[in-house]
């Protein structure tokens, strides 16, 4: 029993933090891409 709670205490989600991280640069790329469209339209 403590074998499975130290695996689970270990457990990180490897694919759910890089889906986030990559989500949050593709989110990035695209509001400056907005932006600067918006910035260059004056």
């Amino acid at each position: 029993m403590e074998e499975s709670e130290k695996q689970s205490e270990e457990f990180i989600p490897r694919g759910a933090v890089a889906f986030f991280i990559v989500m949050i640069i593709v989110f990035t790329i695209m509001w400056f891409s907005l932006y600067f469209e918006v910035l260059g339209r004056g």
